[in-house]
């Protein structure tokens, strides 16, 4: 998108903030199309966590980068990035209004940025050895933290006996 300046309306904010009302009717008013820049709503068949619009709620609108990508596979925000770069190139070239509307900021900046992405393969082995020297940096931190405050109940319980001495002790001496 970097060589040439597509006119675009970007509705963006927080779930529940009126985006999808508010970009079908500008949709609607300038003849444009939706494309979707949420990370969630690519995923087929996660419609309710998402909010996804219905059919109905759509009102004839085009919508695009929604419910196509199977949940049991990663997506990146560099394939987001392609994928709506040459969406948001259709619907300029068919006259149309490319409505960008969603609520995850890094898909929005990055595509708004141009930003580029290294295409680099995962390391599952790396992934997995991080993740559980990860687990394990928590448990540790768990314990210690465990530790703590079993520190801290004694320490309570102390001042309670003490407390409890120096009232037996007052009370015998008043």
């Amino acid at each position: 998108m970097a060589d040439k300046k597509i006119p675009m309306i970007c509705v963006v904010g927080p779930t529940a903030s009126g985006k999808t009302a508010l970009s079908i009717e500008l949709a609607k008013r300038f003849n444009g199309e939706i494309v979707s820049a949420d990370s969630m709503q690519i995923y087929k068949g996660m419609d309710i966590a998402t909010a996804k619009p219905s059919l109905e709620e759509q009102d004839g609108v085009v919508h695009h980068l929604m419910d196509f990508w199977d949940v049991d596979k990663s997506f990146s925000v560099a394939q987001y990035c392609e994928l709506a770069k040459a969406t948001i190139l259709d619907i300029n070239n068919r006259g149309k209004l490319p409505v960008l509307v969603g609520g995850t900021g890094l898909y929005v900046d990055s595509l708004i940025d141009n930003r580029t992405f290294v295409d680099v393969d995962s390391d599952e082995a790396l992934r997995d050895a991080l993740q559980k020297e990860y687990v394990a940096d928590l448990k540790e931190r768990i314990k210690e933290y465990q530790d703590r405050v079993a520190e801290l109940k004694e320490h309570i319980h102390e001042l309670k006996k003490e407390h409890h001495s120096a009232s037996v002790h007052h009370a015998k001496n008043a």
